[in-house]
């Protein structure tokens, strides 16, 4: 089962766990929840439809097809039927506090789930929390989704985090080209500056093998060419990138472009068949 494919069973398991509090008639307390009738849950997500990460509405619409799947061919969730509600904020931090509050307050959702981006989930889980609606399995690894959760009881994440994958790699790149000349790009927030801040202190001591660094913010031209020209300026042979799939798409296929073929070591968030089939193209 990939990754997606377990969070959203273990949603699944949630629901079922749930409803099941309503389903005993005679017994069983009854649901007043927002959300949840006797025959809908229903559920909402704010993914980038539009913008420079739409590359990951993919995961929207898998989610949506999986939830169908489970209403035509498993009757639903004890015979209620899951409703999912996707709304665009673009990747935009500050169009997803919108965007939530026409979820909880218009669409009046149990629960959110698979809500993308660091930035844009920050930007609303003090109301998620606030508002008591579970915001689960938050499609994004930053460190504070599994260290803040006595301050934000109503969110959980689930991929491994950014700190530790860079711990990782940092690690990987010591024991086995531990001569190497790092460069680094990442994205200018909290998803990149994990990973950044990961990947020097692992390094510890050699840290000084980073001989360039650059940073892009989200919502700029994806083209990165100037990124890279001052990274191959550098004389690295090694490139770690920390970037959403439209932008490591364009750090790599200009790298290869311009003649700087480093090693390339690219994070989770954009090391997929999707990122590399645009810089093969």
């Amino acid at each position: 089962m990939t990754k997606a494919g377990s969070r959203i069973a273990a949603l699944a398991a949630f629901l079922i766990t749930f409803s099941a509090c309503g389903s005993q008639q005679s017994a069983g307390p009854t649901i007043t929840d927002p959300g949840i009738t006797k025959d809908e849950i229903k559920i909402g997500a704010t993914y980038p439809e539009s913008g420079t990460a739409s590359f990951y509405y993919a995961v929207a619409k898998g989610a949506t097809a999986y939830f169908q799947y489970i209403n035509t061919e498993k009757g639903g969730v004890n015979g209620r039927k899951i409703t999912y509600v996707v709304l665009d904020d673009g990747y935009d931090p500050s169009k997803t506090p919108d965007k939530a509050r026409e979820l909880v307050q218009d669409q009046k959702v149990f629960a959110t789930f698979g809500n993308l981006g660091t930035p844009n989930n920050k930007a609303v889980r003090d109301y998620y929390n606030a508002q008591k609606v579970p915001q689960l399995f938050v499609f994004t690894g930053a460190s504070i989704w599994g260290s803040q959760y006595d301050q934000y009881p109503y969110t959980i994440g689930w991929q491994p985090d950014y700190v530790t994958e860079a711990t990782i790699y940092a690690k990987y790149i010591l024991q086995n080209a531990p001569t190497s000349k790092i460069a680094i790009l990442y994205q200018n927030d909290a998803y990149g500056q994990d990973g950044w801040q990961g990947f020097r202190s692992a390094l510890g001591d050699k840290v000084s093998m980073i001989v360039g660094e650059a940073k892009y913010n989200a919502g700029d031209p994806s083209d990165m060419r100037s990124q890279v020209n001052a990274l191959k300026a550098s004389g690295a042979d090694t490139f770690f990138v920390i970037a959403t799939p439209a932008y490591a798409a364009s750090a790599a296929t200009n790298a290869y472009t311009s003649g700087w073929k480093p090693k390339i070591y690219m994070n989770q968030v954009a090391a997929s068949t999707v990122t590399w089939r645009k810089v093969v193209q």
